[in-house]
C-alpha cells in the first residue's frame, strides 16, 4: 500500500469517527454534520453532500477509484434520517408535540415566535373513573390548536374500531359583551393515538367570526364515551365533561383596520379588519363574499409571499349585529412555516396594497 493511500485512510477515518461522535449526541447538530460531510467530502473529491439526494444516488455520486470505510454507508444512512427529521426534532426538544411540530414547523431563526404561542395549561378532570388532562396548547387570534388525552378506568376497555367522542373547543371571543358572535366554527378533531385505556386527542378551532381573546377557553363533552365499529354510543359517564383554563396565545399579533371596500374578480368586498401573527393571517369582511380572496405578503426586504387559497378556511359567520351586518366572513391562511410579522411591510389584496 503506498504512503499517500495509509495518510488517506487515516484522515478519512478520523472524520468518520468525527461523524460518529456527533450522531451520538443526545442532539445531534445538522450543521456539524454538513461541516464534516464537506470535509469528507473534499478529502476524498467526492461531490457536495445532499441531504435531499436518493440513498442511491447517493452511494453512486462518490469516485469509484477509492473504496470507503466499510461502517462508512451505515454512517451515511444514520446521517440521512438525522438531516431528515432535524426540523421535527428541534421543535419536539423545544417540548412541543410532535403533532404540532408538523402543524408549525420551526427553524433556529423561528423557534421563539412558536414557543411564545405555546402554552401547557394545568388542567385535568376525573369524572366516574375517566381522565381528561389538556397536555399542550397553541394559539394565536385566529385559531386555537389543543393536544388532550383521555385515561379510562382499568373496568372499562376500549373495543377494537371504536370511535371516541369529539369534543367542542369554546374559546373567549374579543367582541362586546352581550354579542351574539358565533363561538364555535370551522372546527375539527383528530384522534392521534388509541389503546383499549387510552388515548391522544388534537381538537382544533379556526375561522371564528371575531379575533380569539386570551381569556378563558372551554373543551366540552355533551355526552363523553364512544360508538361501536356497529354504530352505537356507549356513554363512559352520567353527566357532560367542561375542562376550562386561561388561553395563552402568540403575544406577537398585528391589527389593521381598513374599513375599506376593494373589488375581487367583480365582487365588492368590504375589510373591516386584518389580523397578522407569527402562525396565520386573517381577513374579516362583511357584506359580499368571494369564493377566493388572493393574499400576498409584502416583505421589508422586497420577497413577496403569496399564500395559498386552496388551504384557506372561509367561513360565513352569524354576529347578531344589525349595524355591523349579521354576516361576517372570516378567511384564514395558517401559514406553512412562522413568519416574523415584523418583516411584513404590507399585504396584497387582489390588486389593493394595504400597508402594516
Amino acid at each position: 500500500m503506498k504512503k499517500h493511500d495509509i495518510l488517506f485512510q487515516a484522515q478519512e477515518e478520523a472524520f468518520i469517527q468525527a461523524l460518529e461522535e456527533e450522531m451520538a449526541r443526545e442532539t445531534p447538530d445538522p450543521n456539524a454534520i454538513r461541516a464534516i460531510l464537506d470535509q469528507l467530502d473534499r478529502q476524498t473529491g467526492g461531490a457536495a453532500f445532499d441531504p435531499d439526494a436518493g440513498w442511491r444516488e447517493l452511494q453512486t455520486r462518490r469516485p469509484a477509484k477509492r473504496r470507503r470505510l466499510g461502517r462508512y454507508p451505515v454512517v451515511l444512512a444514520a446521517v440521512l434520517v438525522c438531516l431528515a427529521v432535524a426540523g421535527t426534532a428541534l421543535a419536539v426538544n423545544l417540548g412541543l408535540h410532535e403533532k404540532l411540530a408538523a402543524l408549525f414547523p420551526a427553524d433556529e431563526e423561528t423557534q421563539a415566535l412558536v414557543s411564545a404561542a405555546t402554552d401547557t395549561p394545568v388542567c385535568t378532570v376525573t369524572q366516574d373513573g375517566v381522565t381528561i388532562t389538556i397536555t399542550q396548547t397553541v394559539a394565536d387570534t385566529a385559531g386555537i390548536y389543543v393536544i388532550y388525552k383521555v385515561t379510562l378506568p382499568e373496568r372499562v376497555t376500549l373495543p377494537a374500531g371504536a370511535v371516541p367522542s369529539e369534543g367542542l373547543l369554546l374559546p373567549t371571543l374579543d367582541v362586546p359583551q352581550g354579542s351574539q358572535h358565533q363561538r364555535a366554527g370551522g372546527g375539527a378533531h383528530e384522534i392521534l393515538t388509541q389503546t383499549p385505556h387510552q388515548w391522544t386527542g388534537l381538537v382544533t378551532v379556526e375561522g371564528l367570526s371575531a379575533p380569539v381573546s386570551p381569556g378563558p377557553v372551554r373543551l366540552f363533552f355533551a355526552d363523553f364515551g364512544y360508538d361501536t365499529a356497529d354504530g352505537e354510543h356507549v356513554s363512559l359517564v352520567n353527566e357532560p365533561i367542561l375542562l376550562q383554563w386561561t388561553l395563552k396565545q402568540s403575544n406577537q399579533t398585528v391589527h389593521n383596520a381598513p374599513h375599506q371596500t376593494i373589488k375581487v374578480d367583480g365582487v365588492a368586498v368590504y375589510l373591516s379588519d386584518l389580523s397578522l401573527t407569527p402562525l396565520s393571517f386573517s381577513i374579516f369582511s362583511t357584506g359580499q363574499a368571494t369564493d377566493s380572496l388572493p393574499v400576498t405578503l409584502k416583505l421589508r426586504d422586497g420577497t413577496q409571499l403569496p399564500l395559498n387559497t386552496q388551504t384557506c378556511v372561509k367561513n360565513v359567520l352569524f354576529t347578531g349585529d344589525a349595524q355591523a351586518g349579521t354576516l361576517r366572513t372570516h378567511y384564514h391562511y395558517r401559514f406553512h412555516t412562522p413568519i416574523d410579522p415584523s418583516t411584513v411591510e404590507a399585504v396584497i389584496l387582489g390588486t389593493t396594497e394595504i400597508p402594516f
